[in-house]
Parts: C-alpha cells; sequence; structure tokens
C-alpha cells in the first residue's frame, strides 16, 4: 500500500475501501500467507506532513491494519 497523507480536514486517512480491501485480502490469504508478515506500508513524507504521516501509521492498529513494516519516504523527489 502506498499512502500520502495529505493536509489534515482533507479526508486522506484510512479509507472504508482501504480497510475493506485489506480484509478481503487477509480472509483470502489467511491460513497461507498472514498480510502483517509480508505487506508494507511505504507513506510519501514530503516534508510537510510528517504529524500526519505519524497519525496515518498509529491509526492503522486502530483500524484493523497490520503490516509488517510502515516505511516513510519522500517519493516525489525520486
Amino acid at each position: 500500500m502506498i499512502r500520502r497523507p495529505g493536509k489534515k480536514g482533507t479526508g486522506n486517512f484510512l479509507r472504508k475501501e482501504d480497510v475493506n480491501l485489506y480484509d478481503v485480502a487477509s480472509q483470502a490469504l489467511k491460513d497461507k500467507l498472514p498480510l502483517k508478515e509480508w505487506v508494507f506500508m511505504l507513506l510519501n513524507q514530503d516534508g510537510e506532513n510528517e504529524q500526519l504521516s505519524l497519525d496515518f501509521e498509529n491509526t492503522m492498529p486502530r483500524k484493523g491494519i497490520h503490516v509488517k513494516q510502515c516505511l516513510k519516504a519522500n517519493t516525489i523527489s525520486l
């Protein structure tokens, strides 16, 4: 998954569709490959959204999304 947390109030957090997609994949693979063992989240952190990135990362477990690792990078400058 790749996300770019935007300005506060823009609805750029985990949406219902994100959680549903994760749940479907998790259920389909639960006995073969648990998502929390191989899924990574990449947050596009652009120098202006560090706190929003941290908030986003901290929200994931509360929404039921568990990942192997949450990475942060400024992909715009890559």
